[in-house]
């Protein structure tokens, strides 16, 4: 069993000698190595916080919250700015970036990560390996490392999640009321749908809109002021004002109509 005074320090020793490395001959490899301690040492910090151990048990289990429950920074994969794939965190909430060839993967509730499409996470023997200590959390066991999956079972390999929920965010009204120029999935609410665009038929909030059907206004004789006034605001009512993104709610409840959002896809070339 490691002391966690003595964890820390080693912890500490190799982090002063990665920095010394790297401002004597900065390489990316260097640079590579602190930043695998670190997430590491952060990862398993975390996991201890959500793991719960029954006394008559010595198992441990992994108890996370709601999704909703969970501060993810950035929500959205695509903020990431990944190299490859995204895939989610420890409580599958939370997106982050997939491991590519060659990176650290696995370990207790795959916290190193997880790796991309038609990659694999092999175990190998590490030199170094973390003891296990109650109190602080520490596992024993051993790592992986992403390699190439042969040819011949590349088909069996899981959907990431960049793929299976990229039609997420939905184009609704209220998505886009707070996020007016964001990038969202119109694939329930397209007015026309476009083969380029494949399955999720994304567009921008900034081309969706409400359709009210068309109200019978009456008809004006010429010159009639007051019947003007009153045909132009009965057709006010069937636009949505263009001072409020996508639509002026208050505008809308004074409605007892229907109304239906929908988005304008692009033309492909």
């Amino acid at each position: 069993m490691i002391d966690p005074i003595l964890a820390k320090h080693c912890l500490a020793c190799v982090m002063v000698f990665c920095t010394l490395a790297s401002a004597q001959s900065p390489t990316k490899k260097t640079e590579s190595i602190a930043g695998n301690a670190l997430e590491s040492w952060e990862a398993q910090r975390i996991i201890h916080k959500l793991t719960r151990r029954n006394p008559r048990d010595t198992r441990q289990t992994l108890r996370c919250p709601p999704c909703e429950q969970i501060h993810c920074y950035p929500r959205r994969g695509s903020k990431l700015n990944c190299r490859g794939g995204v895939t989610r965190g420890v409580c599958n909430c939370c997106p982050r970036c997939a491991k590519l060839e060659g990176e650290p993967c696995g370990g207790k509730w795959d916290y190193l990560g997880t790796c991309d499409v038609e990659l694999e996470c092999v175990q190998i023997q590490f030199g170094e390996t973390f003891g296990q200590d109650q109190s602080i959390g520490l596992i024993t066991e051993r790592r992986g490392v992403c390699r190439r999956v042969p040819p011949d079972r590349q088909s069996s390999q899981p959907v990431t999640i960049e793929e299976e929920n990229s039609c997420q965010p939905k184009c609704t009204p209220e998505f886009c009321q707070e996020n007016p120029k964001d990038i969202c999935s119109a694939v329930d609410n397209a007015e026309e749908k476009m083969s380029c665009q494949g399955e999720c038929q994304h567009t921008s909030c900034l081309a969706c809109k409400f359709l009210i059907p068309e109200q019978d206004c009456g008809s004006c004789p010429g010159n009639d002021i007051s019947c003007l006034r009153q045909f132009g605001k009965c057709m006010k009512q069937q636009i949505c004002s263009k001072k409020k993104f996508p639509c002026a709610f208050k505008e809308l409840d004074m409605l007892s109509i229907d109304f239906k959002f929908q988005c304008i896809i692009p033309q492909c070339p």
